[in-house]
């Protein structure tokens, strides 16, 4: 399942397997590997480090990747822009994630821009231990089900 998850998702990004590997990171021919075990009918499965680097790079949960999941509902919720902003802000540490949650705060606080706070909850909710960064967004509003 992986292996055509993967083509999948290089196809959507409208990039070769090896273009994205090299992108994201991972060594050519570890694709040339998961081509080669798929083509003999093999189990694929990069290692996990691999797939967490896949993961970011796409913004897929690993259990997307690994057809645990069929959907993969971060993607399906933002629509390009939205996804570049959510892609730029997985690639801050800790620090950076914060101030650009600032910065769109004041952005928005001060209307000139029409931000959609759900894009930055979404943003914040993708990764476990950015959920914090999010809590003085609106705590009237009631968190959606899942992700």
């Amino acid at each position: 399942m992986f292996y055509y998850r993967f083509l999948e998702l290089c196809k959507t990004v409208k990039k070769t397997p090896s273009k994205v590997a090299i992108e994201a990171g991972i060594n050519k021919g570890s694709v040339s590997v998961w081509k080669k075990k798929h083509e003999k009918g093999e189990l694929v499965l990069p290692n996990t480090e691999n797939l967490i680097s896949l993961s970011k790079y796409f913004n897929v949960s690993i259990d997307y990747l690994i057809g645990n999941t069929v959907e993969n509902k971060i993607a399906a919720e933002l629509d390009e822009k939205a996804q570049q902003l959510l892609n730029i802000f997985l690639n801050f540490n800790n620090e950076g994630r914060s101030k650009l949650l600032e910065q769109a705060f004041m952005m928005q606080s001060f209307g000139a821009y029409n931000i959609n706070s759900n894009i930055v909850k979404i943003a914040a909710r993708s990764r476990e231990t950015d959920i914090d960064l999010v809590s003085d967004i609106d705590s009237t509003e009631a968190p959606p089900d899942t992700i």
